[in-house]
């Protein structure tokens, strides 16, 4: 499994990872991108070739703060293999994604800037985003969970059993253009994250 880790004191620590967790949380970004799709954090690249591969996509633009995070992946050889068409479709900028502004209109926007899952302060990171861009269409790092916490919350979490009441929640509460996916229901999946984050002993 690749990893990359990085100093934390006298310890080191993992930054990023392609584990079956990781990979999973992207799988819808991945189903559901579409036209000019924005990718905020480069990670291991892993998600940008795999949104390029969606014939659905026509370009992937990929902003990353991290100048060697950048190199890293140049210097990987992951695109090697990759055929020129797809490779074609993929432009990494170095900048920051709370400041970054789009001169093209932007369908598909998937932000995973963040070290962990829900932290403090993501939805106020999408806000910006999100001014920034004016998106069709959004999906994050961990957004089962954040939706999970913030719909328990609003102390009504057990009417949230469908998609489309999901959906109406997001829209009143957030004013975000979140990918609510349906089917399979949104709902199920969000407990279907939950009970795997609680069997890994990360809830």
């Amino acid at each position: 499994m690749p990893v990359l880790q990085r100093r934390n004191q006298d310890s080191w620590e993992t930054w990023m990872s392609l584990s079956p967790q990781e990979m999973e949380s992207q799988e819808p970004a991945i189903q559901y991108a579409a036209g000019h799709t924005v990718i905020m954090g480069l990670g291991l690249g892993w998600l940008a070739l795999n949104a390029a591969f969606n014939e659905n996509v026509s370009q992937v633009t990929v902003i990353e703060l991290d100048r060697d995070i950048i190199r890293l992946f140049n210097r990987s050889g992951a695109m090697d293999p990759v055929p020129k068409k797809i490779r074609q479709k993929i432009h990494i900028i170095h900048g920051d994604a709370l400041k970054w502004t789009s001169k093209k209109p932007v369908d598909f926007l998937y932000a995973d800037i963040w070290q962990s899952f829900a932290e403090d302060g993501v939805l106020d990171d999408l806000q910006r985003m999100q001014t920034n861009l004016h998106a069709e269409l959004i999906y994050f790092w961990g957004q089962e969970i954040v939706l999970d916490q913030q719909m328990k919350r609003s102390g009504a979490i057990e009417t949230f059993s469908t998609s489309s009441s999901i959906s109406a929640w997001v829209r009143d509460h957030l004013g975000l253009p979140l990918l609510i996916p349906d089917p399979p229901d949104y709902a199920e999946r969000i407990q279907t994250v939950i009970g795997l984050r609680k069997e890994r002993g990360l809830l």
